[in-house]
């Protein structure tokens, strides 16, 4: 969905401009976050469509951020995809069982997915 917005959370920077990037070229605001608690404010402030959120950043990981976008009455609707090198059971582990995501993207990251997923997921909103 064109002009949809999309926040991504990543400390890694390289990530974040590579998504900021393909997906801006995909037609999708896209804003950046290098922490969680940018994150969390940014979220906040701009409601986005879609969140990509890295799951291992310094100062609490994913899960932490996750919890906070969950408990947060104005972001607690917006899908949230983790992007991860962890396992796919490493990722069930830390993140509660009540703390529903949109989905799970693996590092390194298949571009062509990502965008296909967040479109997907833009329009249905």
């Amino acid at each position: 969905m064109a002009g949809a917005r999309v926040l991504v959370i990543d400390d890694d920077r390289a990530v974040a401009d590579l998504l900021f990037t393909v997906l801006g070229e995909a037609g999708f605001e896209v804003e950046l976050a290098p922490d969680g608690y940018s994150g969390v404010a940014a979220a906040t402030r701009s409601l986005p469509d879609v969140i990509l959120l890295d799951m291992q950043m310094p100062a609490g990981g994913g899960e932490t951020v996750l919890a906070r976008l969950q408990n947060n009455e104005r972001t607690k609707a917006v899908p949230v995809f983790l992007c991860t090198s962890l396992t796919e059971a490493e990722v069930r582990a830390r993140v509660p069982k009540d703390m529903p995501f949109a989905g799970l993207f693996f590092k390194p990251l298949d571009l062509k997915a990502v965008v296909a997923k967040v479109s997907e997921t833009a329009a249905k909103k």
